[in-house]
């Protein structure tokens, strides 16, 4: 399976090593009972039924979709390799971008700032300065207190942060640190494991992280927003689930 890495079309597939390490890094459970569902109605079980494949079909998605990316990695490849750039850099291009007369320049604009307007049933790509000057930046204050979100996994817990905003960061998680991140997918996963409990940006009761932090049954709240922004490395806050808060006790 050398796509489960493979999360977007520019990212090198997983090799050999990467996967044994991938599969080891699991950790082997005993058989999950059914849970007993006999006082739901019969109209409240179908929705059940109804959840659950969707939690089936959403996760085949993504398999597919990492799939797809795989099998389309050399293309993508070529493409960088023709047009003289980065992978890195074609990730900044959208197939329009790859006629631009000087794409190095267009990429460079867009890696200060980028967004796509949809004006006049087309789509629009607003760079650099422009775009720099057009963003809306979010007045977050030092001295908040609490950040809210949606409760995925129930627990009410304390712990230090650990903020990993890339999979760079993942290698930093220590055991019983609470992790945030702005999202989360299957390379996670190891330092899941090692984390008490996860709070992300993005996300609602059928994320990546969400259905981790239930199988795992680890205390999360999702869909935050702020929460990379506001919490740094070492602080000590507390998840309330009850309250779907997460309440800053002690900063660094």
């Amino acid at each position: 399976m050398p796509w489960i890495g493979s999360t977007d079309p520019f990212r090198i597939p997983f090799n050999k090593k990467q996967i044994e390490f991938f599969a080891d890094s699991f950790q082997i459970v005993e058989k999950k009972k059914k849970p007993d569902i006999s006082f739901f109605n019969s109209k409240e079980k179908q929705l059940i039924k109804i959840y659950q494949e969707i939690l089936f079909l959403k996760d085949k998605r993504d398999d597919y979709r990492r799939q797809a990316y795989y099998y389309a990695f050399p293309f993508v490849k070529l493409i960088a390799k023709k047009l003289n750039i980065s992978l890195n850099d074609l990730s900044y291009l959208s197939p329009e971008g790859l006629s631009l007369k000087d794409i190095k320049k267009e990429v460079k604009r867009r890696k200060q700032a980028y967004f796509v307007k949809h004006e006049n049933n087309k789509l629009k790509i607003i760079s650099g300065k422009n775009a720099k000057n057009l963003f809306i930046s979010l007045d977050i204050k030092k001295d908040i207190k609490e950040i809210k979100g949606i409760v995925s996994s129930n627990g009410n817990i304390e712990g230090k942060i650990r903020v990993v905003k890339s999979e760079k960061d993942l290698r930093r998680v220590e055991k019983n640190e609470i992790m945030v991140a702005i999202t989360t997918n299957p390379t996670y996963v190891t330092a899941m494991q090692k984390a008490a409990a996860f709070i992300t940006d993005e996300g609602g009761l059928t994320c990546h992280a969400a259905i981790v932090a239930r199988e795992m049954k680890k205390p999360c709240i999702v869909g935050t927003k702020i929460a990379t922004e506001i919490l740094k490395d070492g602080d000590l806050v507390k998840i309330d689930t009850n309250k779907g808060i997460v309440r800053i006790l002690k900063r660094v």
